[in-house]
């Protein structure tokens, strides 16, 4: 009988430390998900940030070429691509775009095909670069800083062919 009863008052001993031990492993494990989930968040932080990065170094010289195709291509036709980019559109509406146009928008309606081959692939690679910031991939303040008048511009010079 004696052997039970030091054995049960070790079992009893142990089961007491048991409680204190777990609670003391899971304030451990609970700090273990609060690093983790830092550095989580640094992670994908700096992975956004690259992803940002990466995508205006390949947007720039891209969007820029055929920024330049299209721009030879509208001073063939006489269309001034300068004042295409200044236009401030409010509605973004076929009625706004002719009034703001004027004889641009002839000019455009009639060279429509020809132009929309260049345009297209613009408007396609405009959307390319975006998709990852609409999403909230990649991090949007360090292309804001880098591209965000490049973009603007060949927009408004493609305002015509994002209405149509």
């Amino acid at each position: 009988m004696n052997f039970f009863d030091t054995s049960k008052s070790i079992i009893e001993n142990i089961y007491f430390l048991t409680a204190p031990i777990l609670l003391i492993v899971a304030i451990f494990g609970l700090a273990q998900l609060r690093i983790a989930k830092y550095t989580l968040r640094i992670n994908s932080k700096r992975d956004a940030a690259l992803l940002s990065i990466k995508l205006c170094e390949t947007y720039i010289p891209t969007s820029n070429d055929l920024y330049q195709k299209i721009a030879i291509e509208l001073k063939k036709m006489k269309i001034d691509y300068l004042f295409l980019e200044k236009l401030s559109l409010v509605n973004f509406t076929d009625q706004e775009l002719k009034t703001l146009m004027k004889d641009q928008y002839d000019l455009i309606s009639i060279n429509y095909l020809a132009l929309s081959i260049n345009f297209e692939i613009m408007l396609n690679e405009l959307e390319y670069f975006s998709m990852p910031f609409i999403n909230k991939i990649a991090d949007e303040e360090i292309a804001f800083s880098r591209v965000s008048l490049n973009f603007l511009q060949k927009v408004r010079l493609s305002a015509f062919f994002i209405i149509k």
